[in-house]
């Protein structure tokens, strides 16, 4: 079974939507908090949330995705299969402030009531926790253990990452699905289609060279990770350039008629879903012990 890492802002609802609506239908079990649900306490019960699910259902699925790190499988699913996607920090952080800020999440309210900057935001007692985070979920390292994330913790993320089945680059995300297409053997070549976007967000680069630096210099763990992502990236695309270049052509240049047909595939199967697989989730939310906020294929 493959585990999608989520890393906030950087394209995985787009490829999650792609894994649910392309590829694996209703093998497909996305895990995610509610956005009332502070993230340190969800990733803390997310192994737990997993182990809600029965196995007749694990058995029956083919892919889980959500905002959850490495080792949530343990002690429910055997000989796990990791993928997931990076995106440049910088860029990743400032998209992460605006999301937070602009679309009413966990910490918007810090946000409002403090007047945060983004400069403010990387250092704020209620946020700073986020520093580094595509490292600490690579990692699997709990909070528990520490707020920030350090060479210890680095060290086993880069371990994690080059057992990794594949890897994607945000910037890079056609592509990334062509990888994905043939590494991980999909039935199907997808279609690009972009998701959760924030069309408020000021452009980084209108952001000052101070604002920047300070993002770059909280965030140096995660420019390490990600310089080692874009290097497994590169030796995964020139094994085999030539196709990948084709099939990522493809991916982002769809015909007309293989949208259609993709379209109908997935319309067809989710169809044949709602109607004898009534009670298939696509979503497990919320707080073990309390209401999961399960629902069904639509």
């Amino acid at each position: 079974m493959y585990f999608f890492i989520h890393n906030p802002k950087t394209a995985g609802t787009s490829l999650l939507k792609v894994l649910k609506t392309q590829i694996y239908f209703h093998k497909c079990l996305r895990i995610n908090p509610p956005r009332d649900q502070h993230p340190k306490e969800f990733l803390e019960q997310a192994p737990q949330l997993l182990a809600t699910v029965s196995q007749k259902r694990l058995a029956g699925l083919s892919v889980i995705g959500g905002h959850f790190a490495h080792g949530v499988h343990a002690g429910t699913v055997e000989a796990p299969k990791y993928i997931t996607v990076l995106r440049q920090p910088v860029e990743r952080v400032v998209s992460e402030y605006y999301f937070m800020k602009q679309l009413g999440f966990f910490h918007q309210k810090e946000i409002e009531a403090h007047n945060l900057s983004l400069t403010d935001y990387l250092a704020h007692p209620e946020t700073r926790y986020l520093n580094n985070l595509q490292t600490r979920l690579v990692s699997g390292i709990p909070y528990a253990k520490r707020d920030m994330v350090d060479e210890e913790i680095y060290q086993v993320a880069l371990a994690n990452l080059h057992r990794m089945e594949a890897v994607g680059l945000t910037e890079r995300f056609a592509d990334s699905l062509a990888i994905f297409y043939d590494r991980l053997g999909w039935p199907r070549l997808p279609i690009w289609v972009a998701a959760n976007s924030n069309s408020q967000k000021p452009a980084t680069s209108e952001h000052t060279e101070e604002e920047i630096e300070a993002v770059r210099q909280r965030e140096r763990w995660d420019l390490a990770i990600y310089a080692e992502a874009e290097r497994i990236f590169e030796h995964h695309w020139q094994e085999r350039a030539e196709k990948y270049q084709k099939l990522s052509k493809k991916i982002a240049s769809p015909s007309k008629w293989r949208a259609l047909q993709l379209q109908g595939v997935s319309y067809g199967i989710r169809g044949w879903n709602k109607m004898f697989r009534p009670t298939t989730q696509d979503t497990l939310r919320g707080v073990v012990g309390g209401d999961t906020g399960h629902r069904t294929l639509p």
